[in-house]
């Protein structure tokens, strides 16, 4: 049933979206804005957003900070290389306000070790091609690891969408979510070392991304109908990442969390 819930709840989003674009106070540009910004009109963005009442209210910094004490959670840092990351752009190359606060999580998992997946964000990436990183890494014990802080933009979903909306800096570029997204990343069982196959992950990894993604909501006001995977937002249709990833467990830790932190209102509500 709460399989059924999950995807009641993100059909009706995607419902919204499509009922939103047909208004006749939205204007829909099928073509890039020649001076970057939203793929589609920022009014459209605007409009979405009152109808499904967003964002949420932030929580306090001390809240936030109370909160994740009592879920005690193992941390470590290991910083990604300055090539694999970069600010969040505050205007397009035209000089039009672009869209920067962290406003969506992404999900995804590594589909190599935590090891391999740290030595390759700490390498120097000269090329734009090869420059990739997560804001954060769950590795198969629940450790959170940080990469990126949540202030800079990292390079999780290249070409990228979500709910048919993307952002470009310069009219050429192809657009990406990255400038408003915060990237979570699952560290795959070895398993899953394959792109199309996937075994699951550990209890640990589910309660420390159920924490994680509570942190973020609580800190940005974010609802969780802006929880998404990055097989739903890439463009290319090439990636399938976090495979086998349970929502119902998620939702588990997640709930039981939100309660023990008076933050219930960032959980999936029921339908």
């Amino acid at each position: 049933m709460k399989s059924l819930r999950h995807l009641a709840q993100r059909l009706s989003f995607t419902l919204l979206t499509l009922v939103c674009i047909g208004c006749e106070n939205v204007r829909v540009s099928t073509k890039a804005n020649s001076a970057g910004g939203w793929h589609k009109s920022a009014s459209s963005w605007q409009s979405l957003a009152e109808k499904a009442e967003l964002p949420l209210k932030p929580e306090k910094a001390s809240e936030v900070d109370n909160c994740m004490q009592r879920l005690a959670l193992r941390l470590r840092r290991e910083p990604a290389h300055p090539s694999n990351y970069g600010d969040r752009t505050s205007t397009t190359s035209a000089g039009r306000k672009m869209p920067n606060s962290p406003s969506l999580i992404v999900l995804h998992e590594t589909v190599i070790s935590a090891a391999d997946t740290i030595e390759l964000f700490q390498r120097n990436h000269p090329s734009d091609d090869d420059q990739v990183s997560y804001h954060k890494l769950i590795e198969r014990d629940g450790t959170q690891t940080t990469l990126v802080e949540d202030s800079k933009r990292a390079y999780g979903a290249g070409m990228s969408h979500y709910g048919g909306y993307t952002l470009r800096s310069q009219a050429a570029s192809p657009g990406s979510i990255n400038n408003i997204a915060l990237h979570a990343s699952l560290e795959s069982p070895q398993q899953n070392n394959s792109e199309t196959s996937g075994a699951g992950y550990t209890t640990q990894q589910y309660q420390s991304l159920a924490a994680t993604i509570l942190a973020w909501q609580m800190r940005y006001g974010i609802p969780m109908v802006n929880v998404t995977t990055h097989e739903a937002v890439d463009r290319s249709h090439s990636r399938y990442d976090p495979r086998n990833f349970k929502w119902d467990l998620f939702d588990r830790y997640h709930r039981e969390y939100a309660k023990m932190c008076n933050a219930e209102r960032f959980s999936f509500r029921d339908v």
